[in-house]
């Protein structure tokens, strides 16, 4: 190896996989075909009952791991257990890289530098061009240490559209599985932009992949995977406050606005449909709908007519009982666009 490969930063991709047998192998040649040589790969196959074990031993890649079922952050805390690379990328097995993304990610490496956000171009089952890409823009004109502390959030891609420094994810990692199932991936780049340490790399570097599951996930969400993805807001908005206190030995930001509008728009929705279950049980009609309004006001990403839609709809829930609240918002919930 010259003096110079001893100087460029090594990337590390972590592939969780769990049923994935479809794409996983476009996940894997995507890692395996990269332009830029410095490259560890890492697969952690969490319990697939498919054919995905054998899709992985074909590759006959040292750093594969098969561990029995525990949801993808134990997948996750195992696969950064065991890299070694300067930046880490986070592949989801149903998504993939372009042949030039740890090339381009290993031109922009900084030391100073917590994250890399680039945009994925969205396919949908055959890796076909779906349109659009995600996200749709990132903050230019507004520092993301501002942003993140008044609105709780930044735009930024799915899971396999961020890369890490490995320092930052150490101070992070291993998450505790009793408490994390999902979702950690907001988590990450929230707190990373807590510290304004974000570079954004204004390339498609990957592809994230639209599929008959992945819509059903995103847009008709189960009570139960909406009330747990409310928990993770909440430690979202703990994690940002935990920074902050840190940095700067106070709160500036105030809680119920970091969780931002839609996650109070959830919150009704489970008050109101199975308040026996609900996970919040300070919550009154009043203060989740004060909240609302709140927050869809200031939320920066809404537009006004989404607004408007979405305070009027909810002004409705606050005056009509349960029973007729809940069949409004089961047609509401019809309409994503909204």
């Amino acid at each position: 190896m010259s003096t110079q490969d001893l100087c460029l930063p090594v990337v590390s991709i972590i592939i969780n996989n769990y049923n994935y047998e479809k794409y996983l192998s476009e996940a894997i040649d995507s890692a395996l075909n990269q332009t830029y040589k410095h490259v560890e790969i890492i697969i952690v196959d969490d319990g697939s009952t498919d054919k995905s074990k054998e899709i992985i031993q074909h590759y006959s890649l040292k750093k594969t791991f098969f561990k029995s079922n525990g949801g993808q952050v134990s997948a996750l805390n195992l696969g950064f257990k065991h890299c070694e690379g300067d930046i880490v990328i986070f592949l989801d097995s149903d998504d993939f890289l372009s042949s030039d993304a740890c090339e381009i990610l290993a031109n922009n490496y900084e030391d100073s530098i917590n994250a890399y956000q680039y945009y994925l171009k969205v396919v949908d089952e055959d890796s076909l061009i779906h349109g659009g890409r995600l996200p749709e823009r990132f903050i230019n004109n507004i520092p993301f240490q501002d942003f993140v502390l008044n609105f709780g959030y930044v735009p930024t891609a799915p899971m396999s559209g961020v890369a890490y420094s490995r320092r930052f994810l150490a101070t992070q990692f291993p998450f505790d599985e009793t408490v994390w199932n999902n979702a950690v991936d907001g988590y990450l780049i929230y707190v990373a932009a807590v510290y304004d340490e974000i570079k954004i790399i204004n390339n498609e570097l990957g592809f994230y992949r639209v599929h008959s599951k992945s819509e059903s996930e995103h847009y008709f969400v189960s009570l139960k995977k909406s009330r747990q993805m409310l928990k993770a807001q909440e430690m979202y908005a703990d994690g940002i406050q935990s920074a902050e206190r840190e940095l700067f030995h106070e709160n500036k930001s105030i809680k119920n606005f970091l969780l931002g509008p839609y996650h109070w728009r959830n919150r009704l929705d489970s008050f109101v449909l199975d308040n026996v279950n609900h996970d919040f049980p300070q919550d009154t009609k009043n203060f989740i709908t004060k909240n609302i309004i709140a927050n869809f006001y200031r939320a920066p990403e809404v537009s006004f007519l989404k607004k408007i839609k979405n305070l009027m709809f909810y002004i409705f829930i606050l005056i009509f009982p349960v029973k007729v609240s809940a069949k409004l918002i089961g047609c509401f919930n019809k309409y994503p666009d909204l």
